[in-house]
């Protein structure tokens, strides 16, 4: 016997996989059809546990996008859906979006209007009702003349026209179609050919207008276009007015008869949607945060931030909260987006080291400056400024994060740990896209980041760790150390040479003899005890004097 191929999904755990035998065998024990192992395999899914979180904070967007908008739209294309049944499914995508929980009553900054914007007008891209039913009445207006069906000859039987008045009995979506119709006139054009079955008096064929609102004519001249035309050519009759014969001589005739939506012959849903939104002024950021290779969890924070609707310290005091005032970075200025991102010293030394070119501005800049000076840079590529658009917005994300959880759990990360979680988002993110060699050789951001932990060795005077992180032309080795540093032993790891910082508060210490001919550079970031030395790509000879610390 013949079966067709059959694709079975389940959880990957070794209860599910007896489960799914025992099924298979009993099915083959009751059918006669067996599997042949020959040609069957088992996949398994790489997601990492990273992976399933993200998923699971980004999967309620693409539910609602997807999932819950078509379901919508499907029912919407022959019913009308009450006002308060659509309140209430507005509210319950809000706090489905936000909170998770549909229940509870909880906070959240940003309005479901604003939500449902198309993200060139500042949303984020998912539709409202009033836009679904916009885009579905347009579609059905579209087929109503460039498709036959049983559906849109029997509203021509019936109704003629979507722009004739609807009669006292029609139905309420068919009214709403004519008061559509009303709105997208300006929108459409019509291609007039020898087997154009328009209204000769409703429909806007003639220059987009519509004939009955300027000439008064009997009901019984409501004939098609087509009833015009003999031979190929138009065959008036002689009681039209002069304007109006003169307009109709005018008109070209085409091979076919078609409508077009300004101007193209594809009638696709986005184009209705964005119709609906045109009124609307658009936002210059939103092609630095959705750009082609954006990562939707990093995005929509950047979203959130740009449109200044974090949690932070200034929002919940205008709503009556009392929170502690000062940021959590810096324990010194009042927090608010601006300072988070990025004025203070915390986060913009986050954002100058992985991104070093932000240092040309005078004064620190904010996160819609930020991405509006890569985007409008002119020494990048459209993937240059895709790159650092990304790495702006998985920085937010990064800082967002470390700022709650010293918030709310007292967990403290340091600026290069910090740096190394950033750095390895980055990688991972890029490690898919195309060129990516060619960001690794235009950037000196850290890109090819991998951690060499040599864990906790207990020598009785200190332990360390190691971070390597290369990048073109340079290596920077972080050493995180909890030991005194005037130790031998410190001297002692890997032979290394270093020259004496900026820093008056380092002095120069003797006795390291290096093995490397590059020069060292020290500096050490806030937040952390972290010590960081970079290596720079070009060989010099050693400098005299050695290793250096307070």
């Amino acid at each position: 016997m013949y079966a067709d191929d059959l694709l079975i999904f389940g959880e990957a755990s070794r209860a599910n996989a007896v489960c799914l035998s025992n099924c298979l065998n009993l099915f083959c024990s009751l059918s006669g059809l067996h599997v042949n192992a020959s040609k069957s395999s088992i996949l398994f899914s790489n997601n990492a546990p990273e992976k399933l979180d993200i998923y699971e904070a980004l999967g309620r967007v693409q539910f609602l996008k997807f999932t819950i908008s078509n379901t919508i739209a499907y029912w919407i294309r022959g019913s009308i859906i009450p006002k308060s049944c659509c309140a209430t499914i507005n509210k319950l995508c809000s706090r489905f979006l936000f909170h998770t929980n549909l229940l509870e009553r909880k906070l959240h900054l940003i309005a479901w209007s604003k939500v449902t914007l198309p993200k060139l007008y500042g949303g984020l891209g998912i539709p409202s009702i009033e836009a679904l039913y916009y885009g579905v009445l347009c579609s059905i207006i579209g087929r109503f003349y460039n498709s036959q069906n049983l559906l849109t000859n029997w509203y021509k039987a019936k109704f003629i026209s979507p722009w004739k008045p609807a009669i006292p009995g029609a139905s309420n979506f068919w009214k709403k179609i004519c008061t559509t119709a009303i709105l997208i006139k300006d929108s459409i054009s019509f291609f007039v050919s020898l087997d154009s079955d328009f209204s000769f008096l409703w429909d806007p064929w003639l220059n987009r207008d519509i004939i009955a609102n300027h000439f008064n004519f009997a009901a019984c001249y409501d004939f098609t276009v087509k009833d015009l035309l003999s031979n190929g050519n138009w065959d008036l009759p002689t009681f039209f007015p002069n304007s109006l014969a003169d307009a109709i001589l005018n008109t070209d005739i085409k091979e076919t008869s078609s409508i077009l939506w300004n101007g193209s012959p594809s009638w696709a849903f986005k184009f209705f949607i964005e119709q609906f939104h045109a009124h609307l002024p658009k936002v210059d950021w939103s092609v630095s945060i959705w750009h082609k290779n954006h990562a939707l969890k990093y995005a929509c924070f950047s979203w959130m931030e740009v449109l200044g609707k974090f949690k932070t310290v200034d929002n919940l005091l205008i709503r009556g909260i009392q929170v502690p005032h000062l940021c959590s970075f810096c324990n010194s200025f009042a927090e608010n987006h601006n300072h988070l991102f990025f004025g203070c010293d915390f986060s913009f030394n986050i954002l100058k080291f992985i991104l070093p070119k932000v240092n040309c501005f005078l004064l620190r800049p904010t996160l819609a400056q930020v991405l509006k000076f890569f985007n409008n840079s002119n020494s990048f590529t459209c993937l240059e400024k895709d790159f650092c658009c990304f790495s702006v917005s998985c920085i937010l994300y990064h800082l967002w994060r470390e700022r709650n959880s010293r918030r709310f759990s007292d967990l403290r990360t340091n600026s290069i740990r910090l740096i190394c979680n950033i750095s390895t988002a980055i990688r991972f993110k890029i490690s898919r896209w195309k060129n990516k060699e060619n960001l690794l050789q235009r950037f000196t951001v850290i890109l090819s980041v991998y951690a060499v932990l040599l864990g906790l060795m207990a020598f009785g005077e200190f332990w360390f760790w190691f971070l390597f992180f290369f990048r073109p032309g340079k290596i920077i080795l972080v050493i995180e150390a909890g030991f005194s540093l005037q130790s031998n032993l410190w001297r002692q790891i890997n032979n290394l040479t270093m020259m004496t910082g900026p820093d008056p508060s380092f002095r120069a210490m003797e006795g390291s003899s290096g093995n490397l001919a590059h020069s060292w550079r020290v500096f050490v970031l806030a937040g952390g005890s972290a010590k960081a030395f970079c290596i720079c790509g070009q060989p010099e000879q050693p400098p005299s004097s050695g290793c250096f610390f307070d």
